[in-house]
């Protein structure tokens, strides 16, 4: 293994991501509002970042239902 020196590190993009996407639609709904998605596994992203926001956030409350409905999913904020 060669340790070499005086490389640059390379910055980090900050671009905004799908992620970003789905953390402020979490924090931009209010009880009652609703998010469709036509493919599962990006129904279940979002339910599971909401859920990660549950346990590691002390201060958030908020909640959130999927359910199977005519041709995809949809999520509510319920809480």
């Amino acid at each position: 293994m060669e340790i070499q020196k005086n490389i640059p590190i390379v910055e980090m993009n900050h671009h905004k991501s799908k992620h970003d996407e789905i953390r402020e639609t979490i924090f931009s709904m209010e009880i009652g509002d609703s998010v469709f998605f036509n493919v599962y596994k990006e129904a279940a992203k979002f339910r599971g970042r909401a859920a990660n926001y549950l346990r590691s956030m002390p201060n958030f409350n908020k909640e959130f239902k999927l359910r199977t409905v005519e041709d995809g999913w949809r999520i509510w904020r319920t809480k």
